[in-house]
């Protein structure tokens, strides 16, 4: 063939006329209508391309029913809300709503410190109610959207319940146990012969106390010895900061309903009215937890107090007085 002549047909490799075109790059396939625009002749199945299956935003083309995706972009805890409010709303005093959801740690020190006196749980429940609590990684708790609108109302409700159910205790005229009861005085009419009952006296350590902690639960409770010591614990050994410890030995038992024994239910103010400080770490200490009927709970509770006959006050949960008695340690 001489230089002149043209060739009969394109060279090997190119394709035929009339064939579909490859695309922009060497040996790709022929483009399709319909492919993602921009990459001309791209494979089925390229991250983003259209008509992908969605997945977990952010993630192109991940198959649909990624675990755990939901629309945002987060995972779901396998934790449910309903239970972790219900826990937080009945038992978050004891850290058990946080022991539910794997923070094991922080319900440790909740329990310990008996919901940061009422503060803490206050704060996790309010995290529940508002989406903001998270299970130990961190992830969304499951069921909050369909649960949250029957947790808002109970939650409100009980604490109107309660709010009232104090406030008409506090109005009633009966004397709290514990306290010299008020007898009146006979009138002149009856005063021939008769005899005045007298009013009982104080409780003595010793001597069990009939201790009203309300909702019709009523505690027996005993101081069975008081004494004074320059330590609480002996392994810790701290230094008294009012020059040492009164330590109460106490018997907890329930008379009627149920009740629940706390070191905290327990208060003393020394001779000049000053208030002691509770020492949790007492050696033997009382323990936190239901006492059902026939059941009983002892242990030590410890104040840092000045010496001397101090007032011993027992009160409710709801840190209103119920009892107190005149200790003078040995």
């Amino acid at each position: 063939m001489s230089q002149n002549t043209p060739p009969a047909g394109p060279p090997a490799g190119y394709p035929a006329p009339g064939s579909p075109q490859p695309g922009p790059y060497a040996g790709g396939p022929a483009q399709k209508s319909g492919q993602y625009p921009g990459y001309q002749g791209a494979p089925t199945g390229y991250p983003g391309y259209p008509g992908a299956p969605t997945g977990y935003p952010g993630y192109p083309g991940a198959p649909a029913g990624y675990p755990g995706a939901v629309p945002g972009g987060q995972f779901v805890s396998n934790k449910s809300f309903l239970t972790a409010w219900l826990l937080a709303l009945l038992l978050g005093g004891l850290g058990v709503d946080r022991f539910y959801l794997g923070k094991i740690g922080t319900g440790i020190l909740k329990l310990v410190t008996l919901g940061g006196l009422g503060i803490w749980s206050l704060i996790d429940l309010i995290l529940l109610l508002t989406n903001k609590q998270t299970d130990k990684q961190g992830y969304k708790l499951a069921g909050y959207e369909k649960h949250k609108t029957v947790a808002l109302i109970v939650t409100l409700a009980l604490i109107l319940l309660s709010i009232v159910f104090n406030i008409a205790r506090g109005g009633a005229s009966t004397a709290p146990s514990g306290s010299a009861a008020v007898v009146p005085a006979a009138s002149p009419a009856s005063n021939s012969g008769a005899t005045t009952a007298a009013a009982p006296a104080g409780y003595t350590v010793g001597q069990p106390m009939s201790v009203d902690m309300g909702d019709g639960n009523v505690a027996k409770v005993t101081i069975v010895s008081a004494k004074y010591s320059a330590t609480a614990n002996a392994t810790l050994n701290s230094p008294a900061k009012n020059g040492g410890y009164l330590i109460l030995d106490v018997l907890w038992e329930t008379e009627k309903g149920k009740t629940s024994s706390n070191p905290l239910y327990f208060e003393a103010k020394d001779a000049d009215g000053r208030k002691g400080d509770v020492e949790m770490f007492v050696d033997g200490a009382l323990g936190s937890g239901v006492i059902l009927p026939g059941d009983k709970a002892r242990g030590n509770v410890a104040f840092d107090i000045a010496p001397g006959t101090s007032t011993v006050i027992i009160t409710t949960p709801l840190l209103q007085e119920a009892a107190r008695l005149q200790v003078t340690p040995q």
